[in-house]
């Protein structure tokens, strides 16, 4: 093997190492980290950019960086409970052991008393949990669709399809219009309609417990027909309203006008602003839901049950 093959597959062994310790983390996770670390990191440029200091000392000194972990959850206090600031702790402490640096909020006195602190005198806004769907609501927004309207039909699908089967935001809905994350996103092949039992069965590839599509999760529907929120008759509705031959293109995917040869994938802004508008129309107060309040209804609903 030549030099310049073996300095390849030295680099492809390097990224995949990397790529593999990335994967130790839910992705969720990898992406709260990234966050919380842009916030640390950006945080500890200001400061000494504001005293003149040296950034790489700044950043990597042993002794700098455990004073500044301080300083960084005193002001992360001022919007965040201390709850939330362990998080944004615990991907400090990823950021440093990540490139072999000793951990700064490993035995660190003043961090721990800090700590205690802000929890005893409640800094932070106080936690204000979004409300769930109820099937009160969802029989509301029922009310409202135009059932000629082929984007409203697929909004009502994925709605009812997520409070049924507590579905997440990034299950029947994508990021942005045109990427699809296939792992994520229920597809149309993934639900499958049973006419004599009148029932779905909705199939997830991809959940917080399952990372790498080691097993599928079968979740069982049950229509009610005559209801107003039928999962199956809202299913069977969408289909026909939005056909596509592509079983692998996103479930809710909808035609923008009845004529459109195209489908367009439903997106979180498109599923959450139609939540939001619904909502108002019916005299609540949209700044209590979001797009995991279907989640959440569901739950709540068969805890109740």
């Amino acid at each position: 093997m030549d030099l310049s093959r073996l300095i390849a597959e030295i680099d492809a062994v390097s990224a995949e190492a990397n790529s593999l310790v990335q994967n130790g983390l839910a992705t969720t996770t990898n992406e709260v980290y990234r966050t919380s670390q842009g916030y640390f990191v950006r945080y500890v440029l200001l400061t000494a950019a504001r005293h003149g200091w040296p950034e790489q000392w700044a950043l990597y000194d042993p002794t700098v960086a455990r004073w500044m972990v301080v300083v960084f959850a005193a002001f992360m206090a001022r919007s965040n409970k201390a709850s939330s600031i362990k998080i944004h702790l615990q991907a400090v402490r990823a950021f440093y052991m990540r490139r072999g640096l000793p951990n700064p909020c490993e035995h660190n006195y003043n961090l721990r008393q800090e700590i205690k602190g802000i929890a005893r005198r409640g800094v932070g806004e106080p936690e204000c949990r979004k409300l769930p769907i109820t099937p009160d609501i969802l029989r509301g927004f029922a009310a409202k669709v135009n059932v000629a309207d082929s984007k409203q039909v697929a909004f009502m699908t994925a709605g009812v399809i997520a409070f049924c089967t507590f579905a997440r935001k990034a299950n029947v809905s994508v990021e942005h219009g045109d990427v699809v994350e296939q792992e994520k996103i229920l597809r149309r092949c993934d639900i499958t309609v049973n006419l004599v039992s009148w029932s779905l069965l909705v199939r997830f590839r991809h959940t917080k417990t399952i990372q790498f599509g080691e097993r599928v999760l079968e979740i069982p529907v049950q229509g009610v027909k005559g209801s107003p929120i039928d999962p199956v008759a809202w299913w069977l509705l969408h289909l026909s309203m939005n056909p596509s031959h592509d079983n692998e293109c996103h479930a809710m995917a909808y035609r923008r006008t009845v004529r459109s040869p195209n489908l367009t994938n439903l997106t979180h802004t498109v599923l959450v602003k139609a939540t939001k508008d619904w909502l108002a129309a019916l005299g609540l107060n949209p700044s209590l839901y979001a797009g995991h309040s279907y989640r959440r209804g569901g739950a709540s609903t068969l805890f109740a049950a």
